[in-house]
């Protein structure tokens, strides 16, 4: 994670990019995918655990705004924390949705 300390200013708008993206993504499955999909199984512990990612995610984009305004409050650490937070959700999400699309 010190890498970061390295990263340009453009970077970190890729990254923070990069997470609004993602967050759009979850979104349009939310709205779109999961509503077909619950007609054919139960999707209610997905959405739980999108519910925890979207926390997540704001958390890390609210981290990431700041950081882009002051580069003197920059500290990797907090970026690391805030991912290592989703991690669980995520990866649990990616499995259960790798099953289903199998």
């Amino acid at each position: 994670m010190d890498d970061f300390n390295h990263w340009s200013s453009r970077e970190r708008g890729r990254l923070l990019k990069l997470i609004n993206f993602f967050s759009y993504f979850l979104f349009a499955q939310e709205v779109i995918v999961f509503p077909f999909l619950n007609q054919k199984m139960d999707f209610a512990s997905e959405k739980e655990a999108h519910e925890v990612i979207f926390k997540g995610i704001t958390a890390l984009e609210t981290l990431l705004k700041e950081f882009k305004a002051d580069h003197a409050k920059f500290d990797p650490s907090q970026i690391k924390k805030s991912l290592e937070e989703m991690k669980e959700p995520l990866v649990g999400l990616v499995l259960v949705l790798c099953c289903h699309y199998r």
